[in-house]
């Protein structure tokens, strides 16, 4: 893997992007040895995420991701903080391949109890301060995606991402001045739900601060009219 991170630092494109496909290959069936090795990796990421080249940020997202499912007991949240202001910026990156690998990323750091889910979606992580508009919303897709995909980790107990911490940052969205953050901050409301027992709309009541229209629509999409793409006003 070595050889591998350092031709992800070469001055040519295409040995760059040839050398993050050959680290998602290795990685998918080497799993991280050491701690050590982690911060190799997660060092060469980090360098990798301010490429120029959409490729080249989606890949190293990508192996990223891949390593800490891999090979969870190897990373700690100090090895990762560094390179999370940038893979927050890449959320909002033009490119929908790099935003895909960002929301992946992001998904399999909660799943593996690397970074807390505080820290990625609550109310102290940087999305909600980002002056790019899609990372704010990329974030309450990844809420979204949490909740449905991993709704029996949140259930035990094993992926601390409770109603009570999106509910709060989901609601200030709803007033977002971009439409498609507050369409995903209802999207996100919905999928966390069924996790709240049927309380989703007191809780939601209790902030007087929801427009008369936006409750109507939730209040919809939680009997399941979510056929309703209109957005939320």
């Amino acid at each position: 893997m070595e050889r591998t991170l350092q031709s992800m630092a070469s001055p040519n494109m295409k040995t760059r992007i040839a050398a993050v496909d050959d680290l998602q290959t290795y990685l998918a069936r080497h799993a991280v040895s050491s701690r050590d090795e982690a911060a190799c990796l997660c060092e060469a990421i980090h360098k990798s995420l301010k490429d120029a080249n959409y490729k080249v940020c989606a890949g190293a997202l990508a192996a990223l991701a891949v390593a800490v499912l891999g090979a969870p007991d190897c990373f700690t949240a100090s090895l990762v903080h560094p390179l999370l202001p940038a893979a927050f910026d890449r959320l909002g990156d033009a490119k929908g391949p790099v935003r895909d690998s960002g929301r992946d990323l992001f998904i399999a750091l909660m799943r593996s109890s690397v970074v807390g889910a505080h820290e990625l979606v609550g109310k102290e992580s940087p999305a909600w301060r980002h002056k790019n508009w899609r990372v704010r919303e990329e974030t309450l897709r990844i809420v979204e995606r949490a909740f449905r995909e991993l709704a029996g980790e949140i259930a035990s107990g094993d992926l601390n991402l409770g109603v009570k911490l999106v509910v709060p940052v989901a609601v200030t969205t709803l007033e977002d001045r971009e439409p498609a953050v507050r369409e995903a901050a209802i999207c996100a409301l919905v999928a966390a739900a069924p996790s709240a027992g049927g309380d989703m709309l007191r809780l939601l009541q209790k902030h007087g601060s929801i427009r008369p229209g936006q409750m109507k629509e939730l209040a919809a999409r939680l009997e399941g009219d979510s056929g309703g793409g209109n957005g939320v006003g």
